[in-house]
């Protein structure tokens, strides 16, 4: 299985990143696990929940948008482009055994879903870091408690070959 995720690159980790000033845009790519389908709602509504002014279904009191907006006073405006759903190809099991060991195997898997889909990656990309993409999966999380077996959340700084391997 190709494992090609980068760790402990130090320094070029610590200047990869999500930008805080101005407009900036980050990829957000929606993962379902083939046996716990998304239950909140559909593209559209991850789309609301991410960009919307005044958003306030279940509780909330503004978007993502709306908060870094608001709490940079204005000097941060980020747009999260969300594509997706994609059904991955592992039950959660497989991704959450030992530990959550294979959960970056979920965020190669989708994310070449959707380059295979025609998702270019190239603007949220430097220096083959993609630097700007976000994975929402289906489920609970096990961070917030409301499901013990899902995965806990994860940063990852990531050089993944989405493309197909040429053949010869």
């Amino acid at each position: 299985r190709d494992r090609s995720v980068s760790r402990g690159l130090g320094d070029v980790y610590k200047r990869q990143g999500f930008a805080t000033t101005g407009k900036q845009k980050g990829l957000v790519l929606l993962a379902e696990f083939p046996d716990v389908p998304f239950t909140i709602g559909s593209k559209g509504h991850f789309e609301d929940m991410l960009n919307s002014k005044n958003y306030s279904e279940n509780g909330a009191t503004g978007s993502a948008w709306q908060y870094y907006y608001d709490n940079s006073n204005g000097r941060f405006d980020p747009e999260f482009v969300v594509v997706g759903p994609y059904t991955l190809p592992h039950e959660r099991s497989y991704y959450t055994a030992n530990d959550d060991e294979l959960a970056y195997e979920m965020v190669v898997d989708v994310c070449r879903m959707a380059y295979a889909n025609g998702i270019d990656f190239g603007p949220y990309s430097e220096a083959g870091v993609m630097r700007d993409v976000f994975v929402f999966y289906s489920g609970g999380g096990e961070a917030d408690g409301s499901d013990p077996e899902g995965i806990w959340p994860h940063r990852y700084l990531s050089l993944i070959h989405i493309s197909e391997p040429t053949r010869h």
